[in-house]
C-alpha cells in the first residue's frame, strides 16, 4: 500500500487480515489500484480492488458464483442486495457478463469507514462459503438471508500443538481432512542459510508432514537449485516468530545451488513463494498437487508434458456467440501458417501488445504453473467442466475466445494473469476462424 491509502484504510485492511498487494487498474479506469481480496474456488471466484486515493476511493469487485444457473439475472439482483444490505455502499452493476462487474464509491469520514468495513466483512463472509456450494440454490439461501457457516466447536488451545511442532513431535489427531493450508510463512537469513518457516492452521499427521516434506524438497531443488534440511530440534533453529498462529509448524534450512543466483536472490525467491503459498491454498488449491506429491507432475518450466490420455474434446459456444475452442487430442502435426502449435512457449508472433480492434480473440500464451488454479479460473470462465478446462490448459499456447469486446476480453486476462496464466489480445482470426 501506499502512504495515501496507509493511513486511511490500512487499520481496516490490518484488521480484517486483507492481504493487501499492488495490482493493474480495471479496465477504462486511470489511477493507481491495490487489491484487497482475492478467492477461488472449484466454480466461484471473487476479486476485490480498491482505487489508491486518500478521498473517497472507488471499490471494483469482480465475482462469479457457480455452478452456473440459468437464471443468472435473478442471482445478480440477490447479489446486489446482499451488498447494499450487508455493506450500505451504494453498488453499479458495469457488466453482467461473467464474471460481473461492480463498482461503489466509498464516502469520506466516520460513515465510509463503518461502511468500508461492513463491505468487506459481508465479502469475505461470502468468500467463506465458496466450498459450501454445490447449486445455484444453494446461493439464493445465503444471499437471501445473510446466513453464516455454523459456528465450528471451540479449540482448546491448552492442548493444541505449539508453535513449534515439527516432525517427529507428538501429534494430536489430524484435523484437516486431507489439506493443508498455509496461513503464515517467513524466511530469514543467517549467512549462507534460509531459514524458512511455514505455519497451517491445521494439525497435519506425521505422514502427511513426511509427504508435505518430500515435496517441499523437491520443488525447491527443480523451482530455484536450493537445498532445504528439516530443521526438527528447536534447539537447532533461530528463533523465528509467525505473525498467524498455527496448530502446525515445518521449519526448513535451505542453502543455494550453483544456479540459484546467490543466497539473496534466493532470499527474494522465497519470499514470493511463501506469498504464493498462502494466496493459493487460501484460495482452495490443493498444497499436495501444488508441490507435485503423490501422482501430480508438477515441471520447473516448459514445455509441460500430456498427463493422460485424451478423448475428443468439444466446442461450446456461450450464449452471446463468443466461440471458445479446445484444439485437437491427436499428436502434434506441422502447423498449418497462422496457427498456433501446444507447448511451444516461444512462439515469437505471441510476444506484442494487445490488439486495439473492437473485437478480439484470446489467446492463452502460457497456463501457468498451477494446474488446478488455473482449471478452476477457465472453468469459471469459459463456463465448462473442469476436466474440459484442464485440457485446454494443456494445449497452450491457443485461442480460448473468439470474438469478444474489448471490455470482456480485458476482464478475462485480469482474471487469468492474476491465477498466474498468461493471456494476449490478438485481432479476430489472426490464428485461425471460428
Amino acid at each position: 500500500m501506499t502512504e495515501k491509502i496507509q493511513w486511511e484504510w490500512k487499520a481496516i485492511a490490518d484488521d480484517l487480515v486483507l492481504d493487501v498487494e499492488p495490482t493493474s487498474s480495471p479496465d477504462g479506469r486511470s489511477g493507481t489500484w491495490v487489491r484487497l481480496h482475492q478467492r477461488f474456488s472449484k466454480s466461484s471466484f471473487l476479486r476485490l480492488l480498491m482505487e489508491d486515493a486518500d478521498q473517497s476511493p472507488t471499490l471494483y469487485l469482480e465475482i462469479a458464483l457457480g455452478p452456473p444457473t440459468r437464471d443468472l439475472a435473478a442471482l445478480e439482483r440477490h447479489f446486489v442486495t446482499y451488498l447494499k444490505t450487508t455493506g450500505g455502499l451504494s453498488w453499479e452493476v458495469e457488466s453482467s457478463d461473467t464474471p460481473w462487474c461492480l463498482s461503489a464509491t466509498v464516502p469520506s469520514g466516520e460513515d465510509g469507514h463503518h461502511e468500508f468495513r461492513r463491505t468487506i466483512s459481508g465479502l469475505l463472509k461470502l468468500t467463506d462459503r465458496f466450498d459450501d456450494v454445490d447449486s445455484p440454490d444453494t446461493w439464493f439461501e445465503i444471499l437471501d438471508t445473510g446466513s453464516q457457516r455454523p459456528d465450528e466447536e471451540p479449540t482448546d488451545q491448552s492442548s493444541s500443538p505449539g508453535v513449534f511442532e515439527t516432525i517427529g513431535s507428538s501429534t494430536p489427531a489430524p484435523t484437516n481432512d486431507g489439506r493443508a493450508t498455509v496461513c503464515a510463512g517467513a524466511v530469514t537469513r543467517t549467512g549462507d542459510t534460509l531459514h524458512l518457516a511455514l505455519g497451517f492452521p491445521e494439525v497435519l499427521h506425521p505422514d502427511q508432514l513426511r509427504s508435505l516434506t518430500d515435496g517441499l524438497q523437491s520443488y525447491l531443488h527443480n523451482r530455484y537449485d536450493a537445498g532445504a534440511l528439516v530443521l526438527e530440534d528447536p534447539d537447532d533453529r533461530p528463533e523465528l516468530r509467525l505473525a498467524e498462529p498455527t496448530r502446525t509448524r515445518l521449519d526448513l534450512s535451505l542453502t543455494a545451488g550453483d544456479t540459484s543466483g546467490g543466497i539473496a536472490r534466493l532470499q527474494d525467491h522465497i519470499d514470493v513463494f511463501i506469498h504464493r503459498l498462502k494466496e493459493f491454498t487460501s484460495g482452495g488449491v490443493d498444497l499436495f498437487a501444488y508441490l507435485g506429491v503423490g501422482d501430480v507432475v508438477l515441471e520447473p518450466s516448459p514445455p509441460r508434458q500430456p498427463r493422460r490420455d485424451r478423448t475428443e474434446p468439444r466446442d461450446t459456444r456461450d450464449a452471446d456467440e463468443v466461440v471458445f475452442g479446445f484444439g485437437s487430442s491427436e499428436p502434434s502435426q506441422p502447423r498449418a501458417e497462422g496457427t498456433l502449435t501446444p507447448r511451444d512457449y516461444t512462439d515469437p508472433r505471441l510476444r506484442r501488445d494487445d490488439a486495439e480492434t473492437p473485437l478480439v480473440d484470446i489467446v492463452l500464451r502460457h497456463p501457468g504453473y498451477s494446474d488446478r488454479r488455473i482449471g478452476q479460473v477457465l472453468s469459471i470462465l469459459l463456463e465448462v467442466e473442469y476436466t474440459v478446462a484442464l485440457e485446454l490448459a494443456e494445449r497452450a499456447p491457443c485461442v480460448i475466445a473468439w470474438g469478444l469486446g474489448q471490455e470482456r476480453a480485458r476482464s478475462f486476462k485480469n482474471v487469468i494473469e492474476s491465477a498466474g496464466g498468461k493471456v494476449v489480445l490478438v485481432e479476430p482470426g489472426a490464428f485461425g476462424e471460428r
